[in-house]
Order: C-alpha cells, then sequence, then structure tokens
C-alpha cells in the first residue's frame, strides 16, 4: 500500500513549497485556466512544460493529456484545479508510469462502473495537488472519477493517491462562499455515509462531522476559515477514521446517476435524493444502510449546530440553512433512465446497491425532493451544467 499523502496546509505558502517540492526536478503543471490566479501559480513554479486544462475532460480529452505529459517524461506533475482537473491529472500520470495500465484503465471505465487498479510496481512521476475547491478529497484520495459514454465511472488504486497535497486558503479566496459551504457538505455526506456502514459511529468520525458542520455555519468569507473548511474536507480521508464498509454511500451511487443524466452538478443532485435515502435509512431498511449508525452520529452534529436530532428532518433543515441548490425535477421518462442507469451500473446483484433494484430506485426518486414545483411528470425548466 502507497504512503498517504502528505498534507502542505497555510494560508499565502503555495509558491514556497512548490519551489520546495520541485526543485531541480522536470516538472509539468496541469491547471483549470478558468480558476483565477491559476497561471500566476503556474509561473511561480518556472515549469518545463505549463498544460492549461479546459472543459474537455471526459476519458478521450485525459487521453489527450496523458500523451503530452507522457512525451514530456516529467519527474513532477502539480495538478492546480478542482476535483475533475485534479482527476484527470491522477489519470493521465498512469500512462507516465506504465501505458498498459493507463489503456486498461480507460477502457474499463468505458465497460464497468467500477475499475480496480492492479498494483504498479514501476516508478511514475510524484503528483503534487493544489486543490483550489474544496469538499471532493481528490487531492488525497486514491479515486478518480471519469466521464465515458456511459456514464460516470470510477476508477480506484493506491497508484492515483497524490504525493502531496497543498492546501492554501488563499487559493480558494476565489470561491463564491457558497461553493465553499457546499464542499463542507460533501465532507460531511461523506463521513455520514460511512456511519451508515456501523451500527455505532466513532468518537472520531462524531467530531469530524461536528466540525464540519460548525465549518459550514461560520463566516467562509476569509482565508484562514476557507483553509479550516478544506483541512477538514481532506481528514474525510484520514487513516484515523478506520477502514470504512465498502459501498456505505449509498446516495452516492444514485446521486452520481441522476446528476449524469439530468446534467445537472453533484451537490444540487445529492440534495435532491439524500432525505429520500435517509428516510428508508431512518425506516429500518438495512439495504441502504444501518439507522443505529446515522442517528449516533447525527444527533451530535445536530446539538453542535442546533439542528433537529431526526436525520431527515435534520438534513432538510440544513440544506435550507446553507442554502444548498437542489436538482430540477426529472420528468417521468427521466426517472426510469435514471433509475435503469443507477440499476446496470451498480445494482443487478453487484456490492454497492446489492438487493436494490430498479422498482426501488424509482420510489426512492419520486420520494426526492426537487426544485421544480410541477409533478414529476412536468417538463423541467432548468437544467445546470457542470
Amino acid at each position: 500500500m502507497m504512503s498517504a499523502t502528505v498534507i502542505h496546509a497555510a494560508v499565502g505558502h503555495t509558491a514556497e513549497t512548490l519551489r520546495t517540492l520541485c526543485h531541480a526536478r522536470r516538472t509539468a503543471v496541469v491547471f483549470d485556466h478558468g480558476v483565477p490566479g491559476a497561471t500566476e501559480r503556474v509561473r511561480e513554479v518556472s515549469p518545463s512544460l505549463a498544460l492549461p486544462l479546459g472543459s474537455d475532460r471526459d476519458a478521450r480529452g485525459i487521453g489527450l493529456l496523458a500523451e503530452r505529459l507522457r512525451r514530456h517524461a516529467p519527474a513532477v506533475i502539480v495538478a492546480v484545479g478542482g476535483g475533475t482537473t485534479i482527476d484527470a491529472v491522477k489519470l493521465a500520470a498512469l500512462a507516465c508510469r506504465d501505458e498498459a495500465l493507463f489503456a486498461y484503465a480507460l477502457r474499463s471505465a468505458d465497460q464497468r462502473a467500477l475499475t480496480l487498479l492492479p498494483r504498479a510496481m514501476s516508478p511514475a512521476p510524484q503528483v503534487i495537488a493544489v486543490p483550489t475547491t474544496t469538499g471532493t478529497s481528490s487531492e488525497v484520495n486514491s479515486v478518480a472519477v471519469v466521464d465515458t459514454r456511459g456514464g460516470r465511472r470510477l476508477v480506484v488504486g493506491d497508484q492515483l493517491r497524490p504525493a502531496h497535497a497543498v492546501i492554501d486558503g488563499e487559493a480558494l479566496l476565489s470561491l463564491p462562499e457558497a461553493a465553499v459551504r457546499e464542499g463542507c457538505l460533501e465532507a460531511l455526506l461523506r463521513v455520514a455515509g460511512r456511519a451508515t456502514g456501523t451500527r455505532v459511529a466513532s468518537a472520531v468520525a462524531i467530531d469530524l462531522a461536528t466540525a464540519l458542520a460548525r465549518a459550514g455555519d461560520d463566516d467562509l468569507g476569509g482565508a484562514d476559515t476557507r483553509l479550516r473548511a478544506a483541512q477538514l474536507g481532506a481528514a474525510t480521508q484520514s487513516p484515523a477514521l478506520g477502514i470504512p464498509a465498502a459501498f456505505s454511500m449509498k446516495h452516492w451511487y444514485l446521486a452520481n446517476e441522476v446528476s449524469f443524466v439530468l446534467q445537472t452538478r453533484k451537490i444540487p443532485a445529492t440534495a435532491a435524493v439524500l432525505p429520500a435515502v435517509w428516510g428508508r435509512i431512518e425506516s429500518g431498511d438495512d439495504r441502504w444502510g444501518r439507522s443505529e449508525g446515522l442517528r449516533s452520529l447525527w444527533r451530535p452534529v445536530a446539538d453542535a449546530i442546533g439542528l433537529p436530532h431526526g436525520p431527515v428532518d435534520g438534513i432538510h433543515a440544513l440544506l435550507h440553512r446553507w442554502r444548498i441548490p437542489i436538482a430540477p425535477a426529472p420528468t417521468s421518462a427521466d426517472i426510469t433512465r435514471i433509475a435503469e442507469a443507477t440499476e446496470n451500473a451498480w445494482g443487478l446483484g453487484r456490492p454497492p446497491l446489492r438487493g436494490i433494484d430498479r422498482a426501488e430506485i424509482s420510489r426512492v426518486l419520486q420520494d426526492a425532493v426537487w426544485a421544480s414545483r410541477g409533478p414529476i411528470g412536468s417538463r423541467r425548466e432548468e437544467v445546470m451544467t457542470i
């Protein structure tokens, strides 16, 4: 198993830290050209190759990026951007290690929802992640999400974990405060998802979830509070939380397909389906998770920031308080497409949604909370794009 990512967290330290980490080594920087200040951060590193990354971050775009990196043969690759940028670099870096492994990763992702990479022994360039968003934890995890023809797919392997993460509150100042708060929610739900796989949430998980709730309730306008939120998001991947129950974040699989089919962002998709999923957990439907674990985590979170103790009522209140956007209502045809896509990708006896069929998924979608006030069968009037 590869070592955990080394985290360098402070305000205003990116340039100095990157110069130290990249000193005298052939360095490529891949950056999201849409992030304010990203170009300046690239110049500070004086890389031998600088690659702006546009909107083409699907499997084809990642393939093109991989080819350029492979030809350059860097010792270090710095990824500056949000989760999709960092994921793209993590995958593309595989081509510098093992072209056959990279080709397998993309081919497998095109054929199945979850790809587990075999262990690779050949040396690879170090990936240094500089996140400009919060909540995804891509800068410290061993997972990459890739858009394929069939949907958003997961590729998992220790070799995808960045060697270093440079977390800087100043790098997050271009984000709207609402986006930082969404990041707190995403990280909080990652901890809650782990709790639904246990009978009792651990003290470490409870402390982290409570800290994330308080961070999201805080004034997130400054670099210091944003740094704190980003550090807490990265901590959701800490070994101190223990080994999570496999595939315990059931809401993620459904929200992933909602996001892809409706072409809406992942947080609005999650906010729509989460109360319905938690309602089933609360009612004792263990297919979706353990109610004991969820309640043991949620009650101290609710006490910390003054929310209802019931997880469903509590999450409704939190979504309202934090003004989290909700995905627009799907049509009946959309419901069918989402249910079929979710079952085909994650169900049909597969571990993520074992025992959950498309009929149950359709019922959850019918019970979800959508932004549109019209009935489920009506046309939606707006689409949020990624």
